[in-house]
């Protein structure tokens, strides 16, 4: 915007002899030839500057910093396109219809938005893209040459050559100046309130960002259109109907999603139908004020005669140079969303009352204005709750809501413990009435107490168990602390480097510090506010575990993160063996898609490996720039110098060696690569990813990707294992591997494995316990009750296989009272059992034995062999019984 300000002031110093559709054509040129190497200096300065700033902001906060930087590498490019408009503008025959050439001129910009935003990146490249656009701008330029000759008006002598100017026309051309000044920075301020609001109804994926931005545009080019047709000289009115558009989207937000949830039947719907519904609810949102607002500029060009376009022109993107900083790091981060709204629709009836200098027969525009801030300030505030919901993510949970207010209830049915707007995404935490507690980004859950603890401390113990020795660790992406609580709980990192974009992550992370066991005060923690691939680009030092968690590849920004360069950075900052493990997921995703991502990381690191992540469709891509540096001697040599680590791993039953990295275990290098081979490789030129991404949101192809990867699997443990010699040893592994791979939620693999292993192991009472289990899940009952009773015989301490028959005579048999009998020999056998625990609470909660079953409770917390997960439903339990 600076730059742009700047081509409009330069273009009134272009000699009055030269035609002005000429020296547009020259300009156009111009634009061409920096639009081809403005991408490379870009590149270059920002990798030079980080190498320089990163001193001085360890802990990130560079933002600032960076302006100048980029002003000076945009400023060519920038200020050329600045000089175009007022060229073209006093270079056509219809001088004064500025407001329709406008208007023209932001409908190209919004259909080249589209384009960029949607499908020109993947069909032609990033580069094959931008060559496009250098090609438009050299065939505007010869164009306008061509043309040049025939249409010889000129401008008259500029007004900064033409001397002074009396006083008060002087007046008249600066107030209008100031008022387009104004109207810019309202606009620019705008635009991350209205990218924010739909990022909460719509999702945060980059197609939205281009929808919104495309319906801002849009909306801008109407309003230029209009004016050009009806000459209006009242710009207040534009104002007014800012105003009174804010006070009607303050009003009806909540409202929307509602109406999102309820009509999202168009994810099942073909992609282009699904965009056009939410460019549908971008228009709803971002283009009616922004139409209002472009009406009030063109239509200051019919009221002060005396104002050139290139003067407004200049002002207006001064000002909105000024309200983009103002609207992304003032009015959303302090203000938050619905006060920031309120604030530019007070801003515009305080600029409104500058039309009484003109005349005070305009107070009619002004009173409007006014009743609509009055509007916008009497709404109800917002229900955090409603604004957290992802009606675009979790429709079908709200389904039964037949109107607003049914809605509304359903949303609050989980308190809302946290609620903030950030630079980059609103956070909230949440609370249900389990106890279970989520952490969401623009209503996206990204983190949870729930299924997803023990997906989050996977994400480090397996890079942990293949490098035992890690000294220096960074985590990407600090979402719940979890993830980072687990590579700290190992006693050899002496360093943890955490990555985090939005600041206000970390304010909502102290909503799980009982979980995290208060990680960020931890010495050894450097929390870092960066763009992660910013980070590994840039930073000096090298790590020998990096862990990256960064949220979906939808989420915008995410996808670059799985790009070859960006792994190659990442790379670029291991140790000679050090380990990289990377989340992805199946869920919402293509197999296409998903073989793309694992042939880039296989492009990328020489030894790769392919793990499940800790629930049903997550996995951890797991690759080394050397070798494999560890043993279960080393593994073991941890555990001992580690207690909290050990103890996390107790409580989810896989602190074995081959049970932790066997259970998980998916695909060896070989079969990675097989399985991959092929596959399109993932590149900043070619962002596929995040297209490919939002398209597969509502797909549901996890179990076909599931079904792939166990055809493609040969082996059931990785190679790294060390060899096991007996039929006993071999039986006793496979019964290991088989429990942790039912823990990992991988059911089929786990039934070959725990049947296996009871062939050789038939009296073992943990082997045939956990296969009645799997049994039982798998719809078995009978063939599960033979094996517990069995070994309820044989071994009548075992309380695993004890709380199991009596889950299996509450819940399939319904016969309670065998249940609860069984269940009292369970938590005489063990007491500390959680799950076992909670089982028999239940039971005897059912008969009203309140005073048993919170005695039962209160041994099962004080034993502490719960898991996160466990330990809130144990919480919540006994709540209900105080």
């Amino acid at each position: 915007m600076v730059g742009l300000a700047v081509g409009a002031v330069a273009s009134r110093f272009v000699p009055g002899h030269v035609p002005r559709l000429r020296a547009y054509s020259r300009v156009e040129a111009a634009i061409a030839v920096a639009g081809l190497f403005s991408p490379l200096a870009l590149a270059g300065t920002e990798r030079v500057m980080s190498s320089l700033l990163w001193p001085l902001f360890p802990h990130g906060g560079s933002e600032p910093a960076w302006f100048p930087v980029f002003v000076v590498v945009l400023l060519l490019p920038s200020a050329l396109m600045g000089a175009a408009l007022p060229l073209l503008a006093e270079g056509s025959e219809k001088r004064d219809g500025f407001a329709g050439l406008y208007g023209w001129n932001l409908l190209g910009a919004a259909s080249g938005c589209a384009a960029a935003g949607l499908f020109l990146p993947v069909i032609l490249g990033v580069f094959g893209a931008t060559c496009l656009a250098v090609g438009l701008s050299l065939a505007c330029a010869g164009l306008a040459h061509a043309l040049s000759p025939s249409i010889q008006s000129l401008s008259p002598v500029s007004d900064a050559l033409a001397g002074p100017l009396p006083p008060s026309r002087k007046f008249r051309v600066l107030l209008a100046s100031m008022i387009a000044f104004a109207v810019g920075a309202l606009g620019m301020a705008g635009q991350p309130l209205w990218l924010r609001s739909v990022q909460m109804l719509l999702g945060s994926a980059t197609q939205t960002t281009a929808l919104l931005l495309t319906a801002v545009l849009a909306g801008s080019a109407l309003g230029g259109l209009l004016q050009g047709r009806l000459r209006s000289k009242y710009w207040e009115a534009g104002l007014a109907a800012f105003v009174v558009f804010t006070a009607a989207q303050v009003w009806l937000f909540e409202r929307e999603f509602f109406w999102i949830a309820k009509g999202f039947f168009l994810s099942e719907r073909p992609l282009w139908a699904r965009e056009s519904g939410q460019f549908a609810a971008c228009l709803l949102v971002a283009a009616p004020p922004a139409a209002a607002l472009t009406w009030a500029f063109t239509a200051l060009r019919e009221d002060f005669e005396d104002a050139s376009v290139d003067g407004l022109l200049a002002a207006d993107c001064a000002g909105g140079a000024i309200g983009a900083f103002t609207g992304a790091f003032l009015l959303l981060p302090m203000m938050g969303l619905r006060t920031g709204l309120v604030a530019l629709a007070a801003a515009a009836v305080v600029l409104s009352m500058a039309a009484f200098v003109r005349s005070p027969r305009r107070l009619a525009f002004c009173a409007l204005a006014a009743v609509g801030l009055w509007s916008a300030r009497s709404a109800a505030a917002w229900d955090p709750a409603v604004l957290s919901s992802g009606p675009f993510l979790y429709a079908a949970q709200y389904a039964p809501a037949k109107n607003p207010r049914e809605f509304k209830n359903a949303v609050d049915a989980a308190a809302v413990l946290y609620h903030a707007d950030g630079l980059s995404a609103t956070v909230t935490v949440r609370q249900n009435q389990a106890g279970q507690r989520s952490l969401q980004l623009n209503g996206k859950t990204d983190a949870s107490t729930g299924s997803d603890s023990l997906s989050q401390s996977l994400m480090s113990w397996l890079p942990l168990a293949l490098r035992p020795d890690a000294g220096r660790v960074a985590v990407v992406g600090l979402g719940s602390g979890m993830t980072a609580a687990a590579a700290g709980s190992s006693s050899r990192v002496e360093s943890l480097d955490v990555i985090e974009i939005e600041p206000r992550v970390a304010e909502a992370s102290r909503y799980f510090d009982r979980q995290t066991h208060d990680v960020l005060s931890d010495k050894r923690v450097n929390l870092v506010f960066t763009d992660a691939r910013h980070f590994f680009a840039t930073r000096p030092g090298a790590y020998d575990v990096v862990i990256g968690e960064p949220s979906n590849p939808w989420f915008s920004g995410s996808a670059g993160f799985y790009t070859r360069e960006s792994l190659a950075a990442v790379r670029e900052r291991l140790t000679r063996d050090g380990v990289f493990a990377l989340w992805f997921h199946a869920y919402s995703m293509d197999p296409a898609t998903f073989k793309m991502v694992m042939a880039t990381f296989a492009g990328v690191f020489p030894r790769v490996m392919l793990m499940r992540g800790g629930v049903t469709a997550d996995y951890v891509l797991i690759g080394t720039a050397g070798s494999w540096r560890t043993s279960e001697a080393d593994w073991k040599a941890l555990l001992a110098a580690s207690p909290a680590l050990k103890r996390e791993l107790v409580r989810y039953g896989v602190d074995s060696f081959d049970a932790l990295l066997g259970g998980a275990f998916v695909l060896d290098d070989a079969e990675f690569r097989s399985f991959s081979a092929g596959a399109p490789i993932h590149t900043e030129n070619r962002p596929a990813l995040e297209f490919a991404a939002q398209n597969a949101l509502y797909r549901r192809d996890d179990l076909e990707i599931y079904k792939e990867l166990e055809t493609a699997r040969k082996a059931q443990w990785p190679a790294l294992l060390p060899l096991v010699v007996g039929r006993q040893a071999q039986s006793a592994r496979e019964g290991r591997i088989g429990a942790a791979a039912t823990t990992f939620k991988d059911n089929v693999r786990a039934l070959g494995l725990l049947t296996a292993a009871e062939k050789g192991l038939p009296n073992d009472p943990r082997v045939a316990t956990d296969l009645a289990r799997l049994l039982l899940r798998g719809g078995l009952p009978d063939e599960a009750e033979k094996r517990l009773l069995r070994i309820a015989a044989a071994h009548p301490r075992y309380a695993p296989a004890l709380f199991h028959l009596a889950d299996y005579y509450a819940f399939i048999r319904g016969e309670e009272e065998r249940a609860l009998e069984w269940a009292r020999r369970g938590v005489r056998a063990d007491p500390g059992d959680p799950r076992g625990a909670i089982s028999a609470a239940t039971l005897l909660m059912r008969r009203s034995m309140n005073a048993e079953a919170r005695r039962v409770l209160d041994d099962a917390l004080r034993a502490g062999r719960a898991d996160p997960e466990t330990r809130t439903e144990l919480t919540a339990r006994l709540r209900l019984l105080r």
